[in-house]
């Protein structure tokens, strides 16, 4: 953008160089090395900034965010190649917006570049839009309402389409996308329309409608800058909107925590089931006890058996080889299926459960693993592999994944059936994890309860909210440091129009002081370039806010969502707020703007 206003800006001396005998070409290439030179210097620049960010951020990890790191040893690696890439990528990307810019001016002539007319409306002024125009330019906004049409009518399933999403959330992003596409179409429609053949009237009307004027002089120039601040405020309210607090959420079984409310642990194996009366008993739970009898009634206790290993959840920041491994018994395993509990992530099966009972080839057993442990710290997938070796307390063998859930409690975890749990593992005896179903109202109750009978066998409890919690507390840290780099991009949009609004003052010095010597006080022509300011500021982040909390909407009216709502408003307020203040240079600039000797130059 700032190397395109510096061509037009400088138009004249393309025209002068054409003019003296220099053919264009020559011409172009002159000012594509020059171009070329200050990318690659900007790179460098970048690349010793991305640096400082990245050493900021490690800073912040180990700080503020301590929490969700859970380490101090954390230092900033930074290695050579990875700087050489980004940078290469920089400039070519940068080159290729220098080379689009210059092909620009072969469309201009020696003597228009050197009247310095490359804006939009220099080559013909405003041209009526057709019928495939307008409808082109509507299109995002019809297919967004077909397609927000379509998923509230319930006609889209609700199956998973990939990556433990719907097709309904990626139905809801598709059209926030669109209504994205939409709104900047439609302000393009806006100032390309037949609308501004004329201001008629007084007032703070006149100047609105003068400032609208204004910025359909360039088109081009106007949308662009718009589209700037329309997606970095897209993507920071779109990360924003995606943390997540499971402590609001209630148990539900088709999602993260299974419908379970609480999940506890056993240093010693529980030998007994303690969903009858017989088990509870062993235990000291008596039935004849009532406060016994209250605490556990409608309360189902699902056993896993378990082998200890290494912790792969996201709070271990290095990759492990071979997880804690849970067997389910016959009977959790039947109930789990009946009431499809859990969600999933890319698994092909409607029933995910029955992948544990599934025979595999060359004697491999079949699992399943919370999608983040799977892909971030074990680098599996589905179809993958683990090798058990063979050790004191296990035949040895191959564990196959199977499928994967999607944001779940067994975070960190791997899961097989008890009959295969058995066979791998033929010494571990009894029970020492635990999901709870229980009313949330009487957690409380529950768990007292357990830990005083259990506490001899190492018995702890904690609500499954506060287990998911610790586990999406590094999610939304890795969230918050993108929304921070969101802002800084959100910001420099915001000065990237202000050049934009201080090079068109410049450029129509002549017009504003036209307008100054018909009689227009130098307070009205000042809120006319404010306005048109203004309307451009706000188009982008209403266009990018809106379509962004329509592309989560489905997360935000979920129980689970955690939008920080007070830091985003105060994000935006001072993007605003900043906005309107560096406008002031550019009204500053057209209220000086001297009548005489301006006119006497046009």
């Amino acid at each position: 953008l700032l190397f395109l206003l510096g061509i037009e800006q400088r138009s004249s001396e393309l025209g002068l160089l054409q003019a003296i005998g220099m053919t264009p070409r020559s011409v172009r290439g002159l000012y594509l090395w020059e171009g070329l030179i200050l990318v690659v210097l900007g790179a460098g620049a970048g690349t010793l900034l991305a640096v400082a960010y990245a050493a900021f951020m490690m800073y912040g990890l180990r700080t503020w965010w301590i929490g969700a790191i859970g380490t101090k040893f954390l230092t900033l690696s930074v290695q050579p190649v990875s700087l050489i890439v980004g940078a290469v990528i920089s400039i070519v990307v940068a080159g290729i917006v220098v080379v689009w810019a210059l092909r620009r001016t072969q469309h201009f002539s020696a003597k228009q570049l050197l009247q310095g007319r490359m804006s939009d409306d220099s080559l013909s002024g405003h041209k009526p839009l057709g019928s495939i125009g307008r409808l082109l330019g509507m299109l995002p906004i019809v297919l967004a309402l077909t397609l927000a049409a379509i998923t509230l009518l319930g006609l889209v399933p609700k199956q998973e389409a990939f990556g433990g999403f719907s097709w309904r959330i990626v139905a809801f992003f598709l059209v926030g996308t669109f209504m994205l596409w939409g709104g900047l179409s439609s302000l393009s429609l806006l100032l390309q329309s037949e609308f501004f053949g004329g201001v008629v009237g007084r007032g703070w009307y006149a100047e609105t409608m003068l400032a609208l004027r204004n910025a359909s002089r360039n088109r081009r120039r106007s949308v662009l800058s718009t589209n700037l601040l329309a997606m970095a405020a897209f993507v920071i309210m779109a990360v924003a909107a995606g943390q997540q607090n499971p402590t609001q959420q209630r148990p539900e079984p088709r999602s993260g925590n299974g419908g379970f409310t609480l999940v506890a642990e056993s240093n010693l194996p529980i030998l007994y089931d303690l969903n009858t009366d017989e088990g509870r008993a062993k235990v000291g739970l008596s039935s004849q006890n009532p406060d016994v009898e209250q605490s556990l009634q409608d309360v189902w206790i699902a056993p896993f058996r378990v082998r200890s290993g290494e912790n792969a959840s996201c709070l271990n920041l290095y990759q492990t080889q071979l997880p804690t491994v849970l067997g389910v018994p016959n009977d959790v395993l039947d109930k789990l299926i009946e009431e499809q509990r859990f969600t999933f992530a890319d698994t092909p099966s409607d029933a995910p459960w029955e992948l544990l009972r599934e025979e595999l080839p060359e004697g491999r057993i079949p699992v399943l693993g919370d999608m983040n442990t799977l892909m971030y710290s074990m680098h599996a997938g589905i179809g993958g592999t683990v090798d058990v070796p063979l050790m004191e307390d296990t035949a040895g063998g191959t564990l196959e994944i199977k499928g994967m859930f999607a944001n779940s409690v067994f975070q960190g975890v791997l899961v097989m059936s008890e009959e295969n749990f058995l066979k791998l593992f033929p010494t571990r005896a009894g029970f020492r994890y635990f999901l709870i179903d229980c009313d949330p109202e009487n957690s409380q109750a529950v768990t007292t309860l357990l830990e005083q009978h259990l506490g001899d066998s190492g018995f702890d409890a904690e609500p499954v909210a506060d287990r998911l919690a610790d586990f999406l507390a590094v999610q939304n840290t890795y969230l918050s440091t993108f929304q921070t780099l969101g802002g800084l991009g959100l910001l420099l949009g915001t000065f990237g129009l202000a050049t934009v609004m201080l090079r068109n003052v410049l450029e129509r010095r002549g017009e504003l002081a036209l307008l100054r010597a018909v009689g227009l006080r130098p307070a009205s022509v000042g809120r006319i370039v404010l306005w048109e300011h203004a309307l451009l500021l706000l188009w982008g982040l209403a266009t990018g806010t809106i379509a962004a909390l329509v592309a989560m909407g489905p997360h935000l009216l979920s129980s689970g969502a955690d939008v920080p709502w007070g830091s985003l408003w105060m994000l935006m307020g001072l993007v605003i707020f900043f906005g309107m203040l560096t406008a002031l240079f550019a009204v500053r600039a057209a209220v000086r703007i001297p009548i005489l000797s301006t006119l006497r130059g046009e």
